[in-house]
């Protein structure tokens, strides 16, 4: 369970935070000039989480924590296709926040908006951005020597550290959120 963060890890986080909030700011500007879009975007939401508040508390923690954790393995060990799923899985997250919160503005309900958000989010975008920088880490040492030391350092790093995380972000999505939205 030894791991240790990569040495020029602080650079690639500033890279993945700049890809985030690209992304928060194509989601808003998209979101502002093509307001046609917000009707099927708010439709395919909705289709997407229909009946899931009617599953077990447990049900609703383990699809969110199964479904983020996919995600981010995603996101850290496929960086070796040239960046693609890294790059596109930190901005989609980005674009997705930055549409609905233009969206929640607009519509006078921001404040909700920040009470669904941030509970959760503030371990769960944290945890997205270290899984974009360990992604450009991988592809970065990709065609090194020390490949395997990396691999295995990565995935000790997603496993033991990444993962809690993310755990914890799925109970308080489940069970805390909801309370700040009554």
């Amino acid at each position: 369970m030894d791991f240790k963060f990569p040495p020029k890890i602080l650079s690639y986080f500033i890279l993945s935070c700049f890809i985030f909030g690209w992304g928060i700011f194509c989601g808003i500007l998209t979101s502002k000039n093509f307001p046609f879009l917000k009707k099927p975007f708010l439709f395919f939401l909705k289709n997407y989480f229909e009946g899931f508040e009617k599953k077990s508390k447990a049900s609703q923690v383990f699809y969110i924590f199964f479904h983020n954790a996919v995600c981010l393995f995603f996101l850290i060990f496929l960086g070796w296709f040239f960046l693609i799923p890294t790059f596109f899985g930190v901005y989609t997250n980005g674009f997705i926040l930055g549409f609905l919160f233009l969206i929640s503005f607009e519509g006078g309900v921001l404040g909700k908006f920040l009470k669904g958000i941030l509970p959760h989010g503030i371990i769960e975008i944290p945890v997205i951005l270290i899984g974009g920088a360990l992604g450009i880490y991988f592809w970065k040492n990709l065609f090194t020597k020390k490949i395997k030391e990396t691999f295995l350092n990565i995935t000790k790093i997603y496993l033991f550290f990444l993962l809690p995380l993310l755990f914890i972000s799925a109970l308080i999505e489940v069970l805390i959120t909801p309370l700040f939205l009554l």
